[in-house]
């Protein structure tokens, strides 16, 4: 029987974020292809999956620089590509991926001419993505603000610049004889200094609309402290918008009174809180909005949660038709202004950024990260099942190291599927998961199942073992966990890993399960050549296996008992030449059940090896 019929695809007319582009067919013109996806063993995370194609150039149909060639113009990088085998009658996916160059190379004193491509899926193509070097800046600019003031401008400007680049900016320029101040960042994620004016400052002012009813929000990072001897009663934000007009006082006297003043040109409604500590930074955020009684009212949230003010009082409007920002004896940072009102999630994301800690699933991180990115939402499957919550977040790192660091924190895995579809795993997934929970298929050297090559070997050593093991967790925390009979047994074998998980309880359970699978000595085999097989109805098996999919391995002594044990597939590559395609699997036992023979020649330890 034949082997699969391979078919080569490129998407010549779309870029690599469409998830569903049109594809031309050119494997009339492939010699050879190889193609390699997944990971050496156990301990490594899953590598950026290639292929290989040398393609027949001679009437330079993939020249770039030929400019009468089939696809001139269309040759460039990042192209996507699919590779696809058929068998029975039925198609699989073997790769999608993105094309490195169009590389020509004549040979045969010019008589010859070849392409070869590289070509590497999903985690490639993402490769050079970084995260947003300012998280606050990144989500703030998401929610289209009319007025953003970061405030970090530097202390001889004089001026606070309004960065939202709508319409004419609003910079506040300080009064005379008022001093600016560059104070450290009010937190973590913050940019690294803050703004400190010595008393009021004015600013370019322009007429707005004498609306006297709107909908609108104000953002922002506060602190009260005593810099360059400046320690006035009262601190203050104060800003007129289209006959708005807000004021939040911070009264250092007594009490501490804190005050938020919402006026039109007709009401003005006074609102009065207490939960705010001295010399804490914090953040303020309110949603105003209309309302039928003509007096404005407002949501407010202190550190992106809802407050109930201690007490609500009306006065006399005194909103104005001009736009002024005005500050004095007031750290401030990240102040936005929008012209709707703010959700709770949106107010709680701006906190969120300003921390650099966003505490949600592994699931949503994911989510999270994927989205400062183009990359299209139909290639991605992220488990719909997390059993991690991860806090603390990168800023400025590579968009895949920091996935790969949420995936180590989830337990789970992160790989690109063969039909180009970034997918990660939770941390039951190995176990039960249908692919990897039940073998799809059998390999064997007798009897009934598929083939393998007769070259193979298995071995059992103390290099694929982890008896000791330690968790890294937000907030610059560690646990431990260790197996003082396995390490008696076999000697310390010591392994770290970096999380970004939320508390220390869940780094132990992280902990507990990394060592009860890497703490156990398990056999290790050679990668099999599966490519024996001739039948259809085996090549249809061979082509829809998954990494991480689990098979059972059988191998048949000439002497004693037969070795037969589950494992979970590490890695898949093909050799393909016109009328021969070849395949070999990596596969690894760690996550599957330990062997059960007659005897336990290992004796105490806690598992079971035939011998």
């Amino acid at each position: 029987m034949p082997g699969p019929t391979v078919t080569v695809e490129v998407a010549f007319n779309s870029g690599p974020y469409v998830a569903s582009p049109t594809w031309t067919d050119i494997t009339s013109d492939v010699r050879e292809i190889s193609i390699r996806r997944g990971r050496g063993d156990d301990f490594e995370q899953f590598d950026t999956g290639t292929a290989q194609l040398v393609l027949d150039n001679r009437a330079r149909k993939y020249d770039p620089f030929y400019t009468s060639g089939t696809y001139y113009l269309k040759l460039t990088p990042r192209r996507q590509i699919r590779i696809r085998g058929t068998t029975n009658g039925v198609t699989y996916d073997v790769f999608r991926g993105y094309v490195a160059g169009w590389p020509v190379t004549w040979s045969d004193a010019g008589y010859d001419s070849t392409v070869t491509i590289q070509a590497f899926d999903a985690l490639g193509l993402m490769a050079n993505e970084v995260l947003p070097t300012d998280w606050p800046d990144f989500y703030t600019r998401s929610l289209s603000p009319v007025r953003y003031w970061k405030c970090n401008d530097a202390r001889t400007s004089n001026t606070i610049t309004d960065q939202a680049g709508v319409g004419t900016a609003l910079n506040q320029t300080l009064g005379s004889g008022n001093t600016l101040y560059e104070v450290p960042a009010l937190a973590e994620g913050l940019p690294s200094t803050g703004l400190f004016s010595s008393g009021g400052g004015s600013s370019s002012a322009q007429v707005t609309s004498t609306t006297d009813q709107r909908t609108q929000s104000l953002a922002f990072w506060f602190n009260i402290v005593t810099t360059g001897g400046i320690d006035e009663t009262e601190a203050r934000l104060i800003y007129w918008s289209n006959g708005m007009y807000y004021r939040f006082i911070y009264n250092k006297s007594g009490d501490s009174l804190v005050k938020l003043d919402i006026s039109n040109r007709t009401n003005t409604r006074i609102y009065t809180f207490y939960n705010i500590t001295r010399a804490q930074p914090a953040h303020l955020a309110f949603a105003v909005t209309p309302n039928a009684g003509g007096i404005p009212s407002a949501t407010i949230y202190l550190n992106g949660t809802v407050i109930t003010p201690t007490s609500v009082t009306s006065a006399s409007g005194s909103g104005v038709t001009t736009e002024y920002i005005l500050t004095g004896s007031l750290v401030t940072q990240e102040i936005a202004v929008f012209d709707y009102a703010l959700s709770a999630t949106q107010v709680a994301q701006i906190y969120n950024a300003g921390t650099a800690r966003f505490s949600e699933t592994t699931t949503a991180r994911m989510n999270r990260l994927i989205g400062t990115t183009s990359f299209p939402a139909g290639l991605q499957s992220f488990t719909a099942s997390p059993a991690a919550t991860v806090a603390e977040i990168g800023t400025g790192t590579g968009v895949i190291p920091e996935m790969q660091l949420v995936a180590d924190s989830e337990g789970g895995e992160i790989y690109v599927s063969k039909a180009g579809v970034l997918t990660t795993t939770n941390r039951t997934d190995v176990w039960t998961a249908t692919r990897s929970a039940t073998s799809q298929a059998t390999f064997t050297d007798s009897g009934t199942g598929l083939k393998y090559g007769t070259d193979v070997s298995i071995e059992l050593d103390g290099d694929n073992l982890k008896n000791d093991v330690t968790i890294q967790f937000s907030g610059d925390g560690e646990v431990y966990a260790s197996n003082a009979a396995v390490i008696a047994a076999y000697g310390a074998a010591a392994t770290t890993i970096e999380t970004q998980l939320a508390d220390p309880t869940s780094a132990q359970q992280l902990a507990l399960m990394e060592l009860g699978v890497e703490g156990s000595l398990v056999p290790r085999i050679s990668p099999i050549d599966v490519s024996v097989n001739t039948g259809a109805s085996d090549w249809q098996t061979i082509l829809g296996l998954e990494l991480l999919d689990r098979v059972t391995f059988k191998r048949t002594p000439s002497v004693g008992n037969q070795f037969s044990q589950d494992a979970l597939i590490n890695a898949i590559e093909h050799q393909i030449v016109p009328g021969v395609w070849n395949t070999q699997l990596t596969l690894s036992m760690r996550y599957t059940t330990p062997l059960i023979c007659d005897d336990d020649i290992f004796g105490t330890v806690d598992f079971n090896y035939c011998g």
